[in-house]
C-alpha cells in the first residue's frame, strides 16, 4: 500500500533524523526537530507510566554474554545480534544490548521482595541494538540502533487477572501533539 507521505521524505523535509555511512546503515542521528517529537513523547509517556505506577530504570548497553544464554536470547535472538565484544582483562564476551527484558529481570532480583511489594512496575527507555540485515533496514520502520521504550511487571501469579482487569478499566488515552518545529 503507498502513502501520500513517506517517513523518509517527511523526516528529510523536516529535518527530523538522517543516516550516514560513516555512522553506519541503519543507526538515525536525531536532529534538533526530531529530537523535539522524542522529548516531547517521552514526557508524555513517562508521565502515564508514573500515573500508573511505573518505576523508571537504567540499565547498560551492553552486558556480558552469560546475562543473554542465561535468559535465552542469545540461543533464539544470536543470529540478528551484534557479534560479541572480547575483553582482553578476564576473556569474557559482552554483547550490544538486543532488547532491555533480561535487565529487568536482573532488576526484579537484585534484591529480596516480599509479596507486598509486587506488582512491581518498572519502565527504561533503553537503548537497543540489532543487526538487521541490510536488505530490511527501511527508514525507522528497521533499524539497527533505537530507543525501546520497554516495561515489564512482576506479579504473584494469584494476582495476575486482576492486573489485567485493572489496566483494560483505564480509560483510554487521546493524544494531541502539535511539536513546534522549523523557524
Amino acid at each position: 500500500m503507498a502513502y501520500k507521505f513517506d517517513h523518509r521524505q517527511l523526516a528529510d523535509e523536516m529535518e527530523i533524523y538522517f543516516f550516514d555511512d560513516n555512522i553506519g546503515a541503519g543507526l538515525p542521528v536525531w536532529l534538533p526537530n526530531g529530537v523535539a517529537i522524542r522529548d516531547e513523547l517521552e514526557s508524555y509517556i513517562k508521565r502515564l507510566e508514573m500515573q500508573h505506577g511505573y518505576q523508571r530504570v537504567v540499565s547498560p548497553h551492553l552486558a556480558k554474554a552469560s546475562l543473554y544464554q542465561v535468559s535465552g536470547h542469545l540461543r533464539a535472538f544470536g543470529e540478528s545480534m551484534y557479534p560479541p565484544m572480547h575483553w582482553p582483562e578476564d576473556g569474557s564476551e559482552y554483547f550490544l544490548k538486543p532488547m532491555n527484558c533480561p535487565h529487568h529481570h536482573k532488576v526484579f532480583s537484585c534484591q529480596p521482595r516480599s509479596h507486598r511489594q509486587l506488582p512491581l512496575r518498572i519502565a527504561e527507555y533503553g537503548q537497543v541494538y540489532r543487526f538487521e540485515s541490510s536488505g530490511a533496514l527501511r527508514g525507522l520502520s528497521r533499524v539497527r540502533g533505537l530507543c525501546q521504550n520497554d516495561a515489564h511487571i512482576y506479579i504473584d501469579p494469584a494476582d495476575a487477572a486482576s492486573e489485567c482487569v485493572f489496566r483494560l478499566r483505564r480509560p483510554a488515552v487521546s493524544v494531541r501533539f502539535r511539536p513546534a518545529i522549523g523557524a
